[in-house]
């Protein structure tokens, strides 16, 4: 099956660079988790911002960050896939 996912995510952020410019960023530590810890916490996000979209930051910034945890959902399937 082709893959979803144009190029990897890990080095992009929406909405700043904090997490970008750590040496050990959060997604490098779950990453390191068992694959349903890594997909429930990932899919938590896509529902966190998805609801509260509009409530914090913009609209349209709250459905990239929702889009970008998706998009990294794919990765890890494609990933746990190959195997």
């Amino acid at each position: 099956m082709e893959s979803f996912i144009m190029e990897k995510i890990d080095g992009y952020q929406v909405g700043g660079t904090h997490y970008v410019e750590m040496e050990i960023a959060p997604w490098d530590v779950i990453d390191t988790w068992p694959i349903e810890q890594q997909i429930g916490y990932h899919r938590g996000n896509v529902l966190k911002y998805v609801m509260r979209m509009g409530n914090k930051d913009e609209q349209l910034q709250e459905i990239k960050k929702a889009a970008h945890y998706i998009q990294k959902l794919v990765e890890i399937l494609e990933k746990a896939n190959e195997r």
